[in-house]
């Protein structure tokens, strides 16, 4: 996988957090970052609880974040692709990282080295916002994530159908294909394999998806504000 010269020439800049910005803020940045690749699926970019000294941004492929919940049992929380930020403030100044970042698939990422919030401030200046704007979006998503623990099943896994086939279906007719196996969607949603695969005959039973010989799925099912899923937790 040949590394990126420069964000000038990402084909995600206009969907990232540098949108927007200036070549000359864009070229800047860019020159700031070290890159480099990591082959394999499954390699670790970072663990939880790992001090990381700096933010880093996904250039190319997909990664995943997961989380080791209190009832001892390790979650996807997020699934990333390009261009955008993988790790949060808080995993900056020698502050243990929130999560654990890892591959799927051969991967390129980049590192802005910071020692404290302000500092990196300091280093992304012209595109301070729109990377902050970034990392509270990350952190918004994870804690939603967390949040459909408590909704049934059902519910969990339309929702994050929903959710890949929006980050990675061509458009909004389009079928997508897992980034991750069947196990891993499983830990997305937070149950067993079998859950899933006996959901998913449900699903396909009442006609709200399909999948064909290669795996991909199609959706036919796009909710409205009024029967989007519900965060609320359920009364006991």
């Amino acid at each position: 996988m040949p590394q990126c010269a420069s964000c000038l020439d990402c084909p995600f800049r206009e969907k990232g957090p540098i949108c927007g910005n200036t070549d000359k803020t864009v070229s800047k940045f860019s020159d700031d970052l070290l890159r480099y690749s990591i082959k394999g699926n499954g390699k670790a970019i970072f663990n939880e609880g790992q001090p990381v000294d700096g933010v880093f941004f996904l250039c190319k492929g997909v990664v995943k974040l997961t989380k080791w919940l209190p009832e001892h049992e390790e979650t996807i929380i997020d699934v990333i692709t390009p261009c955008t930020v993988v790790s949060t403030l808080a995993d900056i100044g020698g502050i243990h990282s929130l999560s654990a970042v890892t591959a799927e698939g051969n991967v390129e990422v980049a590192f802005l080295r910071a020692r404290s919030p302000d500092a990196l401030a300091s280093t992304l200046s012209g595109v301070q916002t729109s990377i902050f704007k970034a990392v509270s979006e990350l952190l918004d998503r994870s804690r939603f994530q967390l949040a459909q623990c408590s909704l049934p099943v059902s519910k969990r896994l339309l929702s994050a159908l929903l959710r890949l086939h929006r980050q990675f279906a061509a458009g909004p007719e389009a079928s997508f294909r897992l980034p991750f196996s069947f196990a891993e969607l499983a830990q997305f949603v937070h149950t067993t394999p079998e859950t899933v695969s006996r959901t998913f005959r449900k699903f396909r039973r009442e006609g709200l998806i399909s999948i064909d010989r290669g795996g991909m799925i199609s959706l036919s099912y796009h909710p409205s504000s009024s029967d989007a899923p519900s965060t609320k937790r359920r009364r006991s």
